[in-house]
């Protein structure tokens, strides 16, 4: 869809430009010029204002729409409808927006036109130190100007109740501002340690699986309690066939993901691995919850009584039938295809569902590639451990661990090329690895090649040495 409407009107944005910058160019202009009325919107660039309406005119004559028009629709929707707006005053009279510094141009001039003239009250809570999703049209700005608003009363939080003091003292140099962020009296030191590795990333993949991990494990660090954050799926891709090859069990977050979350029916799967490898015994998950998600994906919101002890019955028999049989995760789903899946999709109800999901867990844990595992690592239930965690930095945002490794900080990964073509790119660069110093609450190992370090790395290490 989108391939055929660039080529139609490529012409229009320069047609000797790279396509993916053609569309960065058209992307931004529509997550940024909201209004369509205004008459910003042809005076800037109107060859390309000319492009996206004609693309937005090919969705509308398929009947479809894209991540960007959600925004965008509902803002002209309550823009030029008051009873829109009544109803929604009458029915949300408080608004409460959490990480703000994730919103766009489009979720931001909704929230003006709810609460500073349909007459909704706005509690909103980020934090722009952590906007690191530019490329879905995040701007920090647009927090920052709310404060300034008339009627906006900002409170300014200080604590940091996550992490160690020398780490929240040293984030600010991995931020490159002081914030006076500080922890609560009675905060435990936490420690910050370095490792230059000589050699590339398979090299740094081998120090962290062999020696780091198991002495974070032998001063009682949980497994499930220490991540590996990265750049990139590639980059995780060297601390997974490292972690493979020594049978160290792991959960990735990045497009590598064996179980994606935003699918329902994967989640339901390793939610069922999980019941399998011993759940079952302590009702972890609950069977009861195990039937009601699956008769959820099979029939939608509205389920007969004699459809659930199908769902019931099948569900248990094939369970039961898994229990102890020493298969490989690669098996088990295989076996779980042929045996639920294939007869659920076919009497299924809902048309949303991605039951395609499973192929492509299956093919992520090919025995071909050196990708399979024991059923227990897939269903986090090992006696005594739990599964190292493996995440891109984007995907780590909101959670925290015990212990956080910061894996390839060289200097041509973090600040890498594109990310020095503008100053804001070069920023938000920077917050991203603010964002995974802060996700430690009691140590922070930063690895990198000898000699190549990021500069930022260097300025944490001063600030730490300072410190000392």
């Amino acid at each position: 869809m989108r391939a055929a409407v660039a080529t139609a009107h490529a012409r229009v944005i320069g047609g000797g430009e790279n396509p993916h910058d053609r569309w960065r160019f058209a992307e931004t202009k529509r997550r940024r010029d909201v209004n369509r009325s205004h008459p910003v919107w042809m005076e800037r660039n109107p060859e390309l204002a000319h492009f996206i309406e004609a693309y937005e005119a090919e969705l509308r004559t398929r009947n479809l729409v894209d991540f960007d028009d959600m925004p965008l629709l509902a803002f002209r929707m309550i823009r030029d409808h008051e009873w829109i707006r009544g109803a929604l005053r009458a029915k949300f009279p408080i608004l409460f927006v959490d990480e703000y510094q994730d919103l766009g141009y489009a979720l931001h001039e909704l929230v003006l036109l709810l609460c500073f003239e349909a007459g909704v009250r706005l509690f909103a809570v980020g934090d722009p130190d952590q906007s690191i999703y530019a490329f879905t049209g995040a701007n920090p700005e647009l927090l920052e100007s709310l404060i300034t608003r008339p009627g906006v009363l900002p409170i300014q939080l200080r604590f940091n109740y996550r992490c160690g003091t020398s780490i929240i003292q040293a984030a600010q140099a991995a931020l490159g501002e002081d914030r006076d962020y500080r922890a609560p009296d009675g905060a435990h030191q936490g420690n910050i340690f370095f490792h230059p590795v000589a050699g590339d990333l398979s090299n740094q993949a081998q120090l962290v699986v062999d020696r780091l991990v198991p002495e974070m494990r032998a001063r009682s660090i949980p497994l499930q309690e220490i991540a590996v954050l990265y750049r990139n799926a590639q980059h995780g891709n060297e601390v997974a066939q490292r972690a493979t090859v020594e049978g160290v069990p792991i959960v990735r977050a990045d497009t590598q993901a064996l179980v994606r979350r935003s699918s329902r029916l994967s989640r339901f799967i390793e939610a069922c691995a999980r019941w399998v490898a011993g759940g079952w015994i302590d009702a972890d998950p609950p069977f009861r919850r195990l039937v009601s998600n699956a008769s959820v994906l099979i029939y939608g919101g509205s389920t007969s009584e004699e459809e659930q002890r199908r769902v019931q019955k099948e569900l248990i028999e094939f369970l039961q039938s898994t229990i102890d049989t020493n298969q490989s995760t690669h098996e088990w789903l295989r076996a779980f295809r042929d045996n639920l899946i294939t007869s659920w999709r076919a009497r299924a109800r809902t048309i949303t569902e991605d039951w395609d999901a499973i192929d492509e867990m299956i093919t992520r844990t090919d025995p071909a590639t050196n990708s399979d595992m024991p059923l227990t690592h897939f269903g986090g239930r090992i006696e005594g451990q739990g599964r190292l965690n493996l995440s891109t930095l984007h995907s780590a945002k909101g959670r925290e661990f015990d212990s956080v490794i910061l894996f390839g900080m060289n200097n041509d990964i973090l600040p890498n090329h594109f990310d020095q073509r503008t100053p804001e790119q070069l920023r938000e660069a920077r917050r991203l690895f603010y964002v995974g110093v802060t996700r430690a609450r009691k140590e922070l190992h930063l690895v990198f090649t000898k000699g190549q370090h990021s500069p930022w790395v260097a300025e944490l290490s001063r600030r730490t040495q300072r410190q000392a």
